[in-house]
This record gives structure tokens, C-alpha cells and sequence, in this order.
């Protein structure tokens, strides 16, 4: 039980520290939540939210948070808390009295997930572990999938969440070792690709297929697909190319490279890019080159589209220029080195269909350097 913790706090200042024995357990009051998305992406950044309000700040205020794997926590819009390594299912202990006022509160989570679906359990208590929960994670906690950077400001009291989802329950809460830990001085910088604005809709009717080539490369291995597709310059207000490879790709219109995905998890996650400026009138080229990381695919997912009016990806009117299939030339080995065979691309099917894909997209026109295509 939570009242059988032996604890000790060293005087009731602001720089006092919460002192846990390493045997001590932790049960949260509150439930252990998740956003039920992360079920199918599982490296991403999740954000949460949870408010309260107070007549009154207790002279001590502890937060108790236990996340899968790795989090940075906001009370207020100030740093609270954050653990940069897996927590290794360890709860850790906040003291947070300063970063609180009378009024409406708001503890903001930045989670990031590496391996599975991410959760976690959050209490804020009044006084000691046994004191009056003031917050606790449960479905009134709201939950948004890929949220951008915290110092867009959703970390703050005023931000308007009523479009984020509800939190879901992920499992009953049980007890977990207790760890003191002392205020970071800033936050843990999560890999960029855990920050992907939903371009395409979870919905969306992939045209494409997932295509590899033939022979399949192995792990090590690189390959390379193409096709062609006419268009003629004008025609459309933009030219929008989505395209996403397992596991690395590297992309090229009409022989030059435009964009690339060179880390081992680029599989989850796409990219789209406006190629309206690097069009010629006529024939325009695509080719994707990719390196295996992780058996058994080595594929790409790619489509073209005209467009007018709208601003985005999948608004406006739209023409289908290009779409990845088995139409598609392919080669295994380096495009530039190797004299391989020319074959027809195999087709795997559209997603859902392994290799699975998260449907999200960010715009990307970085350009690799000599270091970054190294295996």
C-alpha cells in the first residue's frame, strides 16, 4: 500500500528533495492510459493532458509518472521532469509546489515509444504518496498522435486540446519501484521522426502498392526500382510525389536527388514532396533506390499526383500520374556500381499489407552526406 512507503522529506523549501528507498513500491490512483493509434505506430511521440484546478498551491506537491520508454513532463509549460533512457518500468518522483497556481493547472506529457505501444500512469499528490490525488491519468486525460515540438505551446494551461482524443485505458494499474529524481535542466530531444504532421488521412486509398525488386536484396543489400510518367509543365497548380522504402530509401526525379530517408526506420513513416519545379514537359523519371536493414522485405510505396486547387496532399482535384506496381523496372544491387539484371518489380499489395505503414507524412528535401550513406 501506498501508506506503507517510508519516506522522508528534508525540510518544505523549494530545493528539498523527495527521498525514496529503493525497495519502496508505488500504486498509482490513477489508470494506466494510452492513445490507441500508437497500437499501429509504435516509434512515434505521443502528447498528453491532463488539467486541474486549485484554490490554493499545498506547501508540497509531489507528481509520480511511470512511462514506456521515454518522456519528457511540462507542468504549466516548465520543465518538470523527463527521462532520456527507458525507465525500465520505474515510477519517478517530482516535486512540483513551485510550478503550480490557484486557478486551472495543466501537466503535459511528451512520450516516446521506441519498441511497442507506448502508456503511462501519472498522479499529482497533495502533501505525501498517500495524500488527495489532485490529477490522475484516465480517460479525461486528452491524447494527440505525432504532436509538434512542445515550445508550439500545447504544454501550456490555455492551449484548446478539444480536438485531441481521449485517452484510453491501457491496463489496471499495478505497483512499480519508486525513484527520486531531480528536475532536468532541459528537455530530452526525441528523434525527428517522431514529429509527423497527419498529411494523409488514416483512411486514405493508397493507389500504389508495395513493390520490391527482383531478386529480393538481403539484409545488407541495396536495390533499386523506376518508372516513368508524363506531364506536361502547367498543367497542374502542383505536382505532389508521396514515396516511403523498407527500410532506407533514396529518391531521384529524372536523375537528380531530391529527397531520402537513409535511417533504418524509414519504413514507418512517408514522405511527400511538391516536385512541380523539378518537372520537364514529357517523360519525367522516378527511381527509389533502397537498402535492406531487416529481412524479409526491401520494398517501396510511391504515388504521383496532379493537383488543383486545395493547399494540401489529398485536397483539390486530382490526377493520378504514377503509382508504384509491378509495372515498375527494378534491379537488386547499387544503381551506380553494379551491371545487375533488369527485372519487373514483385507486388506485395497496398497497405495495411506488410510492409505495415503508418500513414504519415512529412515534407522533406534534405540531402545525404557522404557520412549519412554509409551502412
Amino acid at each position: 500500500m501506498v501508506s506503507r512507503i517510508a519516506i522522508a522529506v528534508l525540510g518544505l523549501g523549494l530545493f528539498t528533495q523527495v527521498v525514496v528507498p529503493q525497495e519502496g513500491q508505488y500504486t498509482f490512483a490513477g489508470q494506466r492510459i494510452t492513445l490507441r493509434e500508437t497500437q499501429h505506430v509504435p516509434i512515434t511521440a505521443t502528447a498528453f493532458r491532463g488539467r486541474f484546478e486549485l484554490a490554493e498551491v499545498p506547501v508540497q506537491v509531489l507528481l509520480v509518472i511511470e512511462v514506456d520508454d521515454q518522456f519528457n513532463v511540462y507542468v504549466n509549460g516548465t520543465l518538470a521532469g523527463g527521462i532520456e533512457t527507458f525507465t525500465d518500468g520505474k515510477a519517478r518522483v517530482y516535486r512540483i509546489g513551485d510550478l503550480l497556481k490557484p486557478g486551472p493547472n495543466v501537466v503535459a506529457v511528451e512520450a516516446y515509444s521506441a519498441l511497442d505501444q507506448m502508456h503511462l500512469a501519472l498522479d499529482v499528490r497533495a502533501g505525501a504518496f498517500d495524500g488527495e490525488a489532485l490529477l490522475s491519468s484516465g480517460p479525461t486525460f486528452r491524447a494527440s498522435l505525432c504532436p509538434a515540438p512542445p515550445e508550439l505551446g500545447w504544454t501550456l494551461p490555455g492551449f484548446d486540446d478539444s480536438a485531441w482524443a481521449s485517452a484510453g485505458i491501457f491496463q489496471p494499474t499495478d505497483a512499480r519501484p519508486l525513484g527520486a529524481a531531480p528536475r532536468p535542466v532541459q528537455a530530452f530531444r526525441f528523434p525527428p521522426e517522431s514529429y509527423l504532421p497527419t498529411l494523409i488521412p488514416p483512411d486514405y486509398p493508397f493507389a500504389g502498392q508495395w513493390i520490391q525488386p527482383v531478386p529480393t536484396p538481403g539484409p545488407g543489400d541495396e536495390g533499386a526500382m523506376w518508372a516513368s510518367f508524363e506531364c506536361a509543365k502547367g498543367k497542374y497548380e502542383r505536382v505532389m510525389l508521396f514515396v516511403t522504402g523498407d527500410d532506407r530509401y533514396m529518391l531521384y526525379i529524372n536523375g537528380h536527388q531530391l529527397g531520402w530517408d537513409w535511417s533504418p526506420v524509414s519504413w514507418n513513416c512517408g514522405e511527400v514532396f511538391d516536385i512541380t519545379g523539378d518537372l520537364i514537359d514529357g517523360a519525367n523519371l522516378v527511381t527509389i533506390r533502397l537498402r535492406n536493414d531487416l529481412a524479409p522485405f526491401c520494398a517501396a510505396l510511391c504515388e504521383v499526383w496532379g493537383i488543383n486547387g486545395g493547399t494540401g496532399f489529398t485536397d483539390g482535384t486530382r490526377d493520378l500520374l504514377l503509382a508504384s506496381g509491378p509495372t515498375w523496372d527494378s534491379m537488386k544491387g547499387n544503381l551506380y556500381k553494379d551491371r545487375a539484371d533488369i527485372t519487373k518489380a514483385q507486388a506485395l499489395g497496398k497497405p495495411p499489407m506488410q510492409p505495415w505503414f503508418t500513414l504519415k507524412a512529412i515534407p522533406c528535401r534534405l540531402m545525404p552526406t557522404a557520412d549519412t550513406v554509409k551502412p
